[in-house]
This record gives structure tokens, C-alpha cells and sequence, in this order.
């Protein structure tokens, strides 16, 4: 086994490189390195360490100084080249810092002008040799040491070998002298593996420092086992570099086993200690003898003793109870023995004695058997004992004889104990009410499982509950109350033991509070909720009155919080004037003793204020006022109404005289209560004649006075506002036609919602009608020529295409066969006649196709064929022309239109496509037709970009001739559209026409 020790410089120094330097720092033997001048360059921590100086104080130091030589003497000159010749290879003598001198052997090396010395220390007394010439004696101290001693030696390359080793060795490794001296890696070999790494560190670092070699380690011997040792040795170096360690080993193994026994028996007792510490209980450990081994804190300021006066006395001195004599006689050590648990005495320090529940455990310690009593202080539990016992008496006592209803729940929610009071309360006797379930006792209104969860609350929680509980009255009696206290009673360790429960028999008196509250409601809320300022004033002299209650209408009013009025007295509340004029007012109602209405004025912040002043008197039993309650309502409003009203009223009856429109009030009973001048003239009676008179009565021969009438009745009925225009029998002139008035009748009710009169008022509205009439024919004209015209327009196409078609179409025809026939006959013959026909015939049958594309846009063949095929034709020629997805859904059956509702519905769907294309960029186009049993439905839906229809510019006709066309039909046309979501045309066609519309 090799263990790598280097002791030389294996690189040359180059001043420059940061790897020489590092290794300068790191090796393990000094190094100094001198100038061409002697003086120290630089020294590392082993040079330094070795002399005894500081590193940074060594450069600029001449080397010579450090030497003690007589060849130093004899030397002239001891720059570089002198220094070489001294420190090559030489033994000398360096001086140390405290003065004394160290042998050691120095060898150098030239590094350029720089020399870079080695120096080794060297022991003085002995070497090798000399020991070894010592062995006669050595031999015999080594036989009487109690270890073994030996020789390790680690040479320059690592090697290691033992020159010399003692006959314990085989005692300690079962190895022989002779076998370490032959091979000493077996040593390793023997150790521990757990420890060689750690012997081999040590070995290393005692010979790269040079200091004492000191370890504990294990040895597996062959035959007995695990065996400890401790080594010692000090190093030294030999003049060929090797380092010698004169080691001493001896056993320690009893050490350590001593040594880890008492460590697991600190252990045991520090958890022991650590346990019983945090204990409440005072813990004594005691032997047989009853010796106290160990005490807590507890125990020590229990007893008021301190620690160790408590562990030189025995239990006997601590309880008087117990002798020695006793402590020996029970002494049982079993570990299946189960603890012991009694009351017993203790005496403290001053000599009093104090009550304790002792609870004694045996164990065992360190092989040893200890008795461990732990003492727990119950004075405070014997006096509450006590103080329960006598409670409990009390409690009886008291119980027996109250009238409430007592009783006590065990934690079960079972009843212990009821007092008579319960018995005569809810007519159940002790024994039952003790011996049955809550369930099959119980009669209160709250359920058993409410009952019992508030039992459990209190055992749980410990806090005090209160409820009310309804029993129904004996023979049918009133509902009996009581408000019933839960309470958490206690045992002598703070733990509920039990609940009891108080009934307080509370019937009469929850009625009065009902009627009291009831009472007090109903004043409360007409004082709160009244709109009027009210006020409570107090008398409390002949002219002093203190506000006791204010609400809060008169808070608003007065802008003072309630707290800022009550038990001031007028004076402190009110302006000097507003107080004089209320307290004159307030002495005239005290001593008159009746109520005051008044109408007052106040100035106000908002402006003057006009109120309504009630005040009201109180006597007492005694019949002197003792209070008054002040009601003041605000009716300024009302006075200001009153006044506009008034003026209204006046601005009414001026503008109703002289109002063109006919004005009347009837009563419930239909009859005139009012007519303007206007109605007067119409009816040719005066107001005088028509007061008290219905309608009918008036005019008992007109029909438009007896439908007047009638409309008055259902107005009188339904109590709704109602229009109708009435024609008069009679002309208003000669000649001229019947007049036409358009009447609104109004019902008008009172604050209360009853009718009690109904406003007519009417307007001539002759020439209206008239104009409307007009207007209709007017229109009914326009339509009728719009429709002729375009009937003829259709009937014009329908003619122009067949003629394009029949007659155009023919002859061209005619003209290509012709065209044909020439070909045929002289194309043989004239090559060149071929090609000028072929250019012919194409031209042709351009023509033709331009003939048939007029004929079809001015009315398409296939509408002859219905309205279905011509709808298939025009979504395929839509579809084919524009790229757009169109589709049609439309009725299997034949659709039975006459020809001017196809074509209309054709001409509607073919500008909605039109438009489509040309504004709505759409991908799509969804056409649907559904038909009922008197209209034809079709709508037309795009995904186009749509359209705000109330947007569109005026000169837009597209639109308008689409909803023509179905007026002229008797349909209508909608067109629905939104900005970013399409558009829709839906078509509504009746299959027969309207009289309307003829």
C-alpha cells in the first residue's frame, strides 16, 4: 500500500507562471527563493511556520541572517554565488524566532540568476541507526508496556514498511513481528474499513505537518473480533527524505463500551429529565430503600426544598404517611405490575401539609430497579369537594322549594333530577319524568331534537343558553311560558358533569309584553310614519315645555338630529320670536284644556312656510295637562295650489268660453253639469235649459245623441277614456253635408278613485274627413292607373317577345338553312365559298342567340310554364351568371296563380336578386315559397353585408316598385335589413283579390 507524501520540487520556479506560483504556495516542505544578491525573494507558509515568522515580514531579509554555521564565518563573500556553495546539499542550523536553533538540510536549485532552496528539518538526538543499537533495553520496556510499540516508516515514493514492531501486535491484529516486517500494508488490511480512510488521513496530514500522530480507531482481529485501539507516535524526517513515526498502541475497547454505555444512559436520563420536567405532577425517582434518586422542578417548588436537599432525603421524609418500613414491604419490581394510584399527604419545607393523589410506577434503569411516584397537588379539588357537597345541599334546599321549574341532564340529555315545581307545571310525575326518554315526556312546542342539540351545546361549549319553551295548559288551558336558562355545572377538574335547567314561569307576563309591544308598535309607527311633524312636549312649569320625542318629518324640517332636541326645552330649540309665539300658543291649550287647530306661518331656511297646528292636551289621572302632542302639517303646497288652481281655474273657464271646440261635463247620471258657449250654439239650447238634462232628453230624435249617450254609459262602466266621431242628422247649413265631430271623453275621478264626472270635448273635424276621402279616391285612382299600366307594359313585353321570338326567330332561321344550302351546293366547287359561309352561319347564330336573350328578358318563356319552373330558371341563370350560391325551396304541387300574380311575384324576386348583386356582396341566396289555403308566402334571404332601409338615398325606386307591384296584387312587400347581417324580402300574396282593392 502506497501512500503519496511529496516532499521535493518536482517543477523549476518560472516567476511568471501562475502554476509555479500555486504550487510554490501548496507543497508541503519550506521553500525560500533568494535574489542574485542573497535576499529573500519570497518564502511560503512552511518556511515561515518552520522559523516561526510572518510570511510578508521574511521578503528583503538576507538569508545569511537566518544562518548559524561556521562556514558562514569563513565566507567573504555571501552574495548568490557564495550562498550556492553553502546551502548545496549542507546540514546547518537556522535560527528560529524565539532564538533557538534548528537542524535541517537544505538543497538548491539555480533558477536564472534566482536560487530556490529546500529546507528539511532534521532531528538531532537519535536516527534510525541508533535506536536500533538500543534494543536491549527497548525490548524489555516494551515487554512491560501495557500496549504495543512500533516502528512506521513511509519512504520518499510512498512506500511504507515496518522496521521494527513489538509481540503485541499479534495480541491486537493476529499478525506476527515478522510478518509486519515483511509486509506492512497488512495493518490496513486489519482495519475497520469504516476507519481506514480516516487512519490513512491522519498518517498523511501527521507527516506533511510533522506533528504528533494521534488516532482512535478499530481492528478486526481473526479470532476476537472488534477490537478499539488508541495510537500515538511523533514523526521525523530522515536526511533521505522518509519519515519515521515511533508509535505506542494500546487498547481502549472497555473505554469505549464504558464509554457508550454512559452515553445511552445520559441519553436515557436526559429523556427522562426532559419528560418529568415538563410535567405538572412533582416526580420523585426512589430505590428500594426509598432513597430519592431524582426530583423534578415541580417536586422542588411543591415542597419549597431546593434540589439537592430533596435527593439526600427518603419518601418518608416527604409524606408523612409512609415509613421506610412500608416502602420495603411493597416493594414489587414486576414491569407487568400495573400503577398504583392513591391519595395521600405531603409536607413541605415550613411543615405544612398538603393532600396529593400519588401515582406510583416501577422501572427499570441501568439495570437497576426504581420505583418513579408522581404527586399531584388536589387541595383545590378537596376544597371544591367540599364546597360542592355543601352546594349541593344548598341546591336541594332551594329546588324543593321554588317555583320555577328546575332540572338536571346527565350528558346522556337525561334527566336526573325535576323539583316539584315541574311536577305542578307539566302535570308529569318525578318517577316518570326520571325514568322515560325525553320522546315519550315531552309536550313543550320546540321539538326534542332542537331540545337536545341545545343541551349538547351547552356540555360541549360549556356556555349558558337561554330560550323560551311553550307548554299546553292543564284541561285545555291557555299555552303556559317559560324562559328557560341552560347552565353548564362543573366537577371538581373544571369538566361539565351536567346541565342544569331553570324555567321561569313567564305567561302573564310575555301577554302584557305582547299587548305592550302591539301597543307600542302601533304608536311607533304612526309617529315614525306619519308625513306630519309631530312632537311630545313635557309641562314642566307654567311656561316651560321640554321636547321628550321628536320624529323624523320635524328632524328634516328643523335639520337637527333627534338627540339635539330631546330634553331641550322650546327656548334652547326655537329663534327668540318662533319660541314667544309657540309657548303663548302651547299655555292657551293648557289652560283651556282642549285641542288647538291653527294655521301658522314660520320662516323657514327653504322661505316662509304655511302649517296646519294641531295641538292636543294630556292629562293625568289627576286631570292637570301634563303633556301635549303637537301635529303640524305642511300645507303650503296645498296653498300655493290653491292658489294656482284658483288661477287656473280663471285661465280654464276664459280659454274653454272662447274655444271653437264643443266642451261639456256630464255627472254620473249622464246628464249636463257644464256646456261651453260653442256647445250651446251646436245644441241651440242655453246652459240654463240643458243643466240636469241628458243627451237624449235634448235631442229625443237623434241618432247621434242616443250614440252619444250610450258611449257615456260604457265610459261610466268601464271608467276608460274613449274616442268616436259622430255625424249629425242635420246639416249645420243649407245645402251643405252632414257635419262630422270627432269627441274624446275622459273620465274624472276623485282622491279616492270614484267617477264623479265625464269631460267631453269635440272638434269639427268635416273638412277632414272630407280631405281624407279625397285623398283615398285620390289614391285609390293612382293605383288603379299604376296597375293598368303595368299590366299593359307586361301584356306589351309578353307581345314583343313572341313576336321577336316568332317572327324574328324565323326568318333567321330561314336565312342559316339558306346559308346551309349554299355550302352544300357550291362548296365542292369553290373551296373559298366554304369559309365565307362557315363565317356567316357563326354570325347567324349570334344573331339568334341575341334574339332569344331579348325575348327572354322581356318576359321569360318558361313563366309559361308556371311560376315554380320560371323561379328554377331564374336561380339557375342567377347562379350560373353572378358565382353566387342560390337555392329555392318551393311547394311540390303546381302553384295556381293567375298569370298577372306569377308575373308580379317573378318581377319582385328578380330585383331582390338584382339588388343582391349589385350592392349586398353575398355568397349566399335562400328563396323559400309556402302557400296556405287563401296566401302564398316567398322570402328571399342573403348573408350580405345589408343595409339600413331608413338610410337609403331618395332616388332609390328599386324598393318602391317592389312594394307596388305587390299592392297591385292585393299583397304586401316587406323588406327587412341590418348592417352586417343581410337582408330579407318577404312577399305576402293573396290568391283572391279584396273588394278593397277592385
Amino acid at each position: 500500500m502506497m501512500l503519496s507524501m511529496e516532499t521535493g520540487v518536482s517543477t523549476p520556479w518560472t516567476a511568471q507562471s501562475q502554476l509555479a506560483q500555486a504550487m510554490f504556495d501548496l507543497v508541503s516542505c519550506a521553500l525560500v527563493l533568494l535574489d542574485d544578491q542573497g535576499r529573500i525573494l519570497k518564502a511560503n507558509n512552511v518556511f515561515a511556520e518552520l522559523l516561526g515568522h510572518v510570511p510578508r515580514n521574511l521578503p528583503g531579509i538576507h538569508f545569511q541572517v537566518l544562518i548559524h554555521c561556521a562556514e558562514v564565518n569563513r565566507q567573504q563573500s555571501m552574495d548568490g554565488p557564495g550562498l550556492s556553495a553553502v546551502l548545496t546539499d549542507r546540514c546547518l542550523e537556522l535560527r528560529h524566532m524565539d532564538g533557538s536553533l534548528l537542524p535541517v538540510r537544505s538543497r538548491l536549485v539555480a533558477v536564472d540568476e534566482h536560487l530556490l532552496i529546500e529546507i528539511v528539518p532534521l532531528e538531532d538526538p537519535q536516527s534510525l541507526g541508533r535506536s536500533m543499537q538500543q534494543n536491549q533495553w527497548l525490548q524489555r520496556i516494551v515487554e512491560t508496556a501495557p500496549g504495543i510499540i512500533g516502528i512506521f516508516r513511509l519512504g520518499p515514493k510512498g512506500d511504507i514498511s515496518m522496521p521494527w514492531a513489538s509481540p503485541g501486535y499479534e495480541e491486537y491484529y493476529g499478525l506476527t513481528a515478522d510478518e509486519l516486517m515483511r509486509d506492512a500494508t497488512i495493518l490496513f488490511e486489519r482495519i475497520h474499513p469504516e476507519d481506514v480512510a480516516r487512519v490513512q488521513e491522519s498518517i498523511v496530514q501527521s507527516g506533511r505537518t510533522l506533528s504528533p500522530w494521534q488516532c482512535e480507531y478499530r481492528v478486526r482481529h481473526p479470532i476476537k473480533g472488534e477490537i478499539w485501539l488508541e495510537g500515538r507516535s511523533k514523526p521525523s524526517l530522515e536526511t533521505d527524505g522518509s519519515i519515521i513515526w515511533f508509535g505506542f498502541l494500546h487498547d481502549i475497547s472497555e473505554r469505549k463500551r464504558t464509554e457508550l454505555a454512559l452515553r445511552k444512559s445520559e441519553e436515557r436520563l436526559s429523556l427522562l429529565d426532559f419528560t418529568l420536567s415538563h410535567m405538572r405532577e412533582a416526580a420523585y425517582l426512589f430505590d428500594h430503600q426509598g432513597r430519592v434518586c431524582y426530583v423534578n422542578d415541580e417536586a422542588c417548588r411543591s415542597l419549597g426544598f431546593a434540589r439537592d436537599v430533596l435527593l439526600g432525603m427518603t419518601i418518608a421524609d416527604i409524606d408523612p404517611d409512609v415509613t421506610n418500613e412500608q416502602i420495603l414491604e411493597g416493594w414489587d419490581p414486576n414491569p407487568e405490575h400495573p400503577p398504583e394510584i392513591f391519595e395521600s399527604r405531603n409536607r413541605t419545607r415550613d411543615g405544612r401539609i398538603f393532600p396529593v393523589e400519588v401515582s406510583i410506577t416501577y422501572l427499570e434503569f441501568d439495570g437497576q430497579n426504581y420505583c418513579l411516584g408522581l404527586a399531584r397537588d388536589i387541595s383545590e379539588r378537596k376544597r371544591m369537594e367540599t364546597k360542592l357537597l355543601t352546594s349541593e345541599q344548598q341546591f336541594r334546599a332551594l329546588a324543593e322549594n321554588s317555583q320555577n321549574l328546575i332540572i338536571r341532564y346527565d350528558l346522556n340529555c337525561q334527566r336526573i333530577y325535576v323539583n316539584p315545581a315541574f311536577e305542578r307545571e307539566t302535570d308529569i310525575p318525578a318517577t316518570r319524568a326520571l325514568q322515560v326518554p325525553l320522546e315519550e315526556s315531552w309536550t313543550a312546542s320546540m321539538s326534542v331534537a332542537q331540545y337536545r342539540a341545545l343541551l349538547c351545546q351547552v356540555i360541549a361549549t360549556g356556555t349558558c343558553v337561554e330560550t323560551v319553551l311553550e307548554w299546553p295548559g292543564k284541561d285545555g288551558a291557555a299555552i303556559v311560558v317559560h324562559a328557560v336558562q341552560m347552565i353548564a355545572e362543573r366537577g371538581v377538574d373544571g369538566a361539565v358533569v351536567s346541565v342544569l335547567v331553570e324555567g321561569y314561569n313567564i305567561t302573564a307576563l310575555k301577554h302584557h309584553e305582547r299587548l305592550l309591544l302591539e301597543s307600542e308598535q302601533r304608536y311607533r309607527q304612526i309617529f315614525d310614519s306619519s308625513p306630519d311633524c309631530m312632537f311630545l312636549l313635557e309641562v314642566a312649569a307654567k311656561d316651560s315645555f321640554r321636547i321628550i320625542e321628536v320624529n323624523p318629518v320635524l328632524e328634516r324640517r328643523l335639520d337637527r338630529e333627534r338627540a339635539e332636541l330631546l330634553g331641550k326645552t322650546i327656548e334652547q330649540s326655537l329663534s327668540p320670536s318662533v319660541a314667544a309665539e309657540s309657548i303663548a300658543r302651547y299655555r292657551r291649550c293648557v289652560d283651556g284644556g282642549i285641542a288647538i287647530d291653527e294655521e301658522v306661518e314660520y320662516e323657514l331656511s327653504t322661505g316662509p312656510g304655511v302649517f296646519h297646528l294641531t295641538l292636543i292636551p294630556i292629562r293625568t289621572a289627576f286631570g292637570s295637562v301634563q303633556r301635549i302632542v303637537g301635529i303640524c302639517r305642511d300645507i303650503t303646497e296645498r296653498k300655493h295650489a290653491e292658489r294656482v288652481l284658483h288661477a287656473r281655474e280663471q285661465e280654464f273657464r276664459a280659454l274653454v268660453e272662447n274655444t271653437p271646440d264643443v266642451i261639456a261635463r256630464f255627472n254620473p247620471q249622464c246628464c249636463f253639469l257644464y256646456a261651453n258657449p260653442a256647445a250651446q250654439s251646436l245644441l241651440g239650447r242655453s246652459q240654463a235649459y240643458l243643466l240636469g238634462k241628458t243627451s237624449s232628453e235634448v235631442s229625443p230624435l237623434s241618432q247621434a245623441a242616443r250614440s252619444f249617450q250610450r258611449k257615456l254609459e260604457d265610459i261610466l262602466r268601464t271608467g276608460e277614456a274613449s274616442e268616436a266621431e259622430f255625424i249629425l242628422d242635420t246639416p249645420v247649413a243649407q245645402g251643405a253635408e252632414a257635419a262630422c265631430y270627432q269627441a274624446r271623453l275622459v273620465p274624472e275621478c276623485d282622491q279616492s278613485g270614484r267617477l264623479v264626472s265625464i269631460l267631453a270635448v269635440g272638434r269639427d273635424v268635416s273638412a277632414e274627413r272630407a280631405a281624407e276621402r279625397r285623398l283615398k279616391d285620390s289614391h285609390a285612382q293612382l293605383r288603379l292607373l299604376s296597375s293598368h299600366r303595368e299590366t299593359t307594359r307586361e301584356e306589351e313585353r309578353k307581345h314583343i317577345a313572341r313576336e321577336i321570338h316568332d317572327e324574328l326567330g324565323q326568318q333567321l332561321s330561314a336565312l342559316r338553312m339558306g346559308i346551309s344550302l349554299l355550302r352544300l351546293q357550291f362548296g365542292a366547287e369553290q373551296p373559298l365559298l366554304v369559309d365565307r359561309v362557315q363565317v356567316l352561319m357563326t354570325r347567324v347564330d349570334e344573331i339568334i342567340q341575341v334574339v332569344r336573350n331579348v325575348a327572354t328578358s322581356l318576359r321569360p318563356s318558361a313563366l309559361n310554364m308556371g311560376l315554380t319552373s320560371a323561379l328554377e330558371w331564374l336561380v339557375s341563370e342567377f347562379s350560373q351568371n353572378t358565382g353566387i350560391d342560390c337555392r329555392l325551396s318551393a311547394p311540390s304541387a303546381r302553384l295556381l296563380l293567375d298569370d298577372e300574380r306569377a308575373t308580379a311575384i317573378f318581377r319582385v324576386i328578380q330585383e331582390s336578386l338584382t339588388n343582391v348583386c349589385r350592392h349586398a356582396q353575398a355568397s349566399r341566396v335562400e328563396i323559400h315559397l309556402e302557400q296556405d289555403a287563401e296566401h302564398l308566402q316567398i322570402e328571399v334571404r342573403d348573408n350580405g353585408k345589408g343595409f339600413d332601409p331608413a338610410q337609403l338615398p331618395k332616388g332609390t325606386l328599386g324598393m318602391l316598385g317592389m312594394r307596388e307591384r305587390g299592392h297591385m296584387v292585393g299583397g304586401t312587400v316587406t323588406i327587412d335589413s341590418t348592417p352586417g347581417q343581410g337582408a330579407r324580402v318577404r312577399v305576402n300574396i293573396p290568391f283572391q283579390v279584396g273588394p278593397a282593392l277592385l
